[in-house]
């Protein structure tokens, strides 16, 4: 929880007039922990995220997707512009055994401060692959500074 915080505290203190193609911050829901997102063109990302899944049996994992990003296609109180993205990617899961998972995430993110920061809501069906298949979803909310 104190490298959680810390992580927070260092992402807010970061320069918010910043504004770059890599953003960098925390994620809270399934797992808590920290993400990272970096811009390949202006419709296209690639996001990562390491953290604890904090159910009823904690273990650590690890994703990332490759993002492709419709600017504005959602308005929230008719004047506040909301991207919708979706991707593709893959999830580790370090429980008693490892699992290997295939993530599709669809999400919402809501840019301010001249995209200099993003707030982000999304969910990702994961399809386990190995060593069984089973079906899990993750829910996350979270904020990246851009630099």
């Amino acid at each position: 929880m104190k490298t959680l915080l810390f992580l927070m505290l260092m992402a807010l203190a970061g320069p918010l007039y910043a504004v770059g193609d890599l953003g960098v911050g925390f994620m809270i829901g399934q797992p808590v922990g920290v993400t990272a997102k970096q811009y390949v063109n202006s419709s296209q990302a690639i996001d990562a995220g390491a953290g604890w899944s904090i159910g009823r049996n904690p273990h650590f994992m690890l994703h990332s997707d490759y993002l492709w990003h419709k600017e504005g296609a959602l308005y929230f109180q008719d004047n506040t512009p909301l991207d919708l993205y979706f991707g593709a990617g893959a999830r580790l899961s370090f429980d008693d055994e490892i699992e290997l998972g295939a993530r599709v995430p669809v999400g919402l993110a809501l840019f301010f401060n001249e995209r200099g920061a993003e707030a982000f809501f999304e969910m990702a069906p994961i399809m386990n692959l190995v060593p069984d298949t089973a079906l899990e979803l993750n829910a996350l909310l979270g904020l990246r500074i851009y630099f």
